[in-house]
């Protein structure tokens, strides 16, 4: 049983590997269980899409109309790191909503590789970080100078920011949030990286001098 659980875990991780969205089967009549959610969190620290498809749900009794929504919002709040990765409920026996789940794979797919435009990016930030002020460490207050997104197919965002080997795991997580709310990425991980302004785009001392509002200085780095 040892040997055969290794070469599915490798095969597993294999598959993985090789695909750009992970479609998860879970027995919708037994929830999640560990070995499925170790699967989901490999797929999505590997930069994968992830959907989540609720097999069996033929063999479910006591359905009522609220029943799914329930389900969803269990998952929810039990697993937030899965919060938004779409829940489709499916059965392999009765071919109930497969055509649906390649459709939906087919969408997080085109979405996954969406490019995010750095004015809005930008604008976005702004908002954020007046919305929550950094958090000050130690002495020195973490002041941020806009963003841009570097790689997509998981996006990847670089965040300019006065100190980036400071900026907590909690302020990380609420600007994450953040971009999820108006560029949601559906079931895709989005990777923040933090990094110090470029120093070749600093401004003249003139400017430099003046006090200038959030969305003033962030627009002089777009």
């Amino acid at each position: 049983a040892k040997g055969l659980d290794y070469y599915t875990m490798l095969r597993t991780v294999n598959c993985i590997e090789r695909c750009d969205v992970a479609l998860l089967m879970v027995d919708a009549t037994q929830g999640l269980h560990r070995q499925d959610l170790r699967v989901a969190d490999m797929a999505l620290a590997a930069g994968k899409s992830l959907v989540l498809a609720m097999n069996k749900w033929d063999l479910v009794e006591g359905k009522e109309t609220n029943t799914v929504a329930g389900i969803v919002k269990g998952i929810k709040l039990d697993y937030p790191h899965l919060a938004n990765v779409p829940m489709i409920f499916v059965s392999a026996l009765t071919a109930q909503r497969v055509e649906k789940l390649l459709a939906l794979a087919v969408e997080v797919v085109e979405k996954r590789r969406l490019q995010v435009p750095r004015e809005q990016l930008n604008d976005l930030l702004i908002r954020a970080t007046e919305r929550l002020q950094p958090p000050v460490i130690g002495k020195r207050r973490l002041k941020f100078y806009g963003g841009r997104q570097t790689g997509s197919a998981p996006p990847i965002i670089e965040v300019f920011v006065n100190h980036p080997d400071t900026v907590p795991e909690h302020y990380r997580r609420y600007l994450s949030n953040r971009i999820r709310e108006e560029f949601p990425f559906p079931g895709t991980p989005i990777w923040l990286h933090f990094a110090k302004k470029n120093p070749a785009r600093k401004r003249s001392a003139s400017a430099s001098s003046c006090v200038c509002p959030a969305s003033q200085r962030w627009k002089q780095t777009a």
